[in-house]
């Protein structure tokens, strides 16, 4: 795999997961936004998948909802196996819970 597809994966991944927790923690994309300092704009952006998060506002992310990176990344690798082997045969589901 090149560094590629490496990166769309990995965006995708950040997208789900930033999702995932923004909606745990019962928090609009605009109140979010205002937190990192982005316009909710980008954050749509962000979690459709068109435009990748910074590490600095991936971080601040994961201090708004009182997690840390390691647990934000935690299910990373296999979010990763399933997209590859979805992407193999279209069938696989690659959602981190």
């Amino acid at each position: 795999m090149d560094s590629s597809q490496k990166n769309k994966i990995l965006n995708q991944f950040v997208a789900r997961r930033l999702v995932q927790y923004r909606i745990h923690n019962g928090m609009s994309q605009e109140r979010l936004a205002k937190h990192l300092g982005v316009t909710p704009e980008r954050i749509r952006r962000v979690e459709s998948g068109a435009q990748h998060l910074e590490a600095i506002s991936l971080y601040a992310a994961c201090e708004v909802f009182g997690t840390s990176m390691a647990a934000f990344f935690k299910c990373y690798k296999g979010f990763e196996e399933q997209y590859q082997s979805r992407a193999r045969s279209s069938s696989a589901s690659a959602a981190c819970r």
